[in-house]
């Protein structure tokens, strides 16, 4: 991908991967950049924003995605084994990172022929976050920023962000395709897009198992 990360893409047009915030505050939801009176669901564009990442490298023929099993915890000696799908991403190739962003870090820094699975790519990419929404915060910086495509108003208080629309709208096209790529994603392979969300969900509530054992004297 040119120019903007695929994470970068979904920061920047929130329309195309999620549904809008119902009215009302809440840590929960993410203000359109381009449309600031417009929030739309937080959870939704994570998921997004990982799965984006993935499929983008699949597409490229960086990694690939497997179907694997991992077998569940017995909680009583004599119970009986069960096995729980999980979603591996194997890397095939190097790759330049700046072109895929700051969410593909997880996979650039293991070796051609190594498998991880796409909740330790979730848990790793929120490492010594204090919050899930932190992700957005690290896209811009890592991502964005760099690009020149917002103007920085500082007070006192607090950074604003204002977009230069006439150069982001540019990048809409390409935000379109990553949408698709999704779509077909759950469309063409429902069983493995059921199995990835379920994934970026163990991935999250590892890293707040994490967050909280860190915290504990």
């Amino acid at each position: 991908m040119v120019g903007v990360s695929p994470a970068g893409l979904v920061y920047l047009f929130p329309a195309m991967f999620a549904v809008k915030h119902r009215p009302g505050f809440s840590f929960n939801r993410f203000q359109d950049p381009l449309s600031p009176g417009d929030f739309y669901d937080a959870a939704g564009l994570r998921e997004a924003m990982i799965l984006s990442t993935i499929l983008s490298l699949r597409r490229d023929g960086v990694i690939k995605l497997e179907i694997g099993e991992k077998e569940r915890k017995r909680f009583f000696p004599f119970s009986s084994s069960s096995k729980e799908s999980r979603l591996l991403i194997v890397k095939v190739k190097n790759f330049e990172r700046k072109s895929y962003g700051f969410l593909s870090m997880p996979v650039a820094e293991v070796r051609a022929g190594e498998k991880i699975s796409l909740a330790y790519f979730t848990a790793k990419n929120l490492k010594n976050k204090s919050s899930p929404s932190e992700m957005f915060k690290r896209v811009y910086i890592e991502d964005l920023k760099p690009l020149s495509l917002f103007k920085e108003e500082k007070s006192f208080f607090r950074t604003t962000l204002r977009p230069l629309k006439e150069k982001v709208i540019g990048f809409s096209h390409l935000a379109a395709v990553i949408s698709g790529e999704i779509k077909n994603f759950e469309r063409e392979e429902p069983e493995m897009f059921r199995i990835a969300l379920m994934e970026i969900l163990k991935g999250i509530i590892e890293w707040r198992k994490a967050l909280k054992e860190r915290k504990e004297p």
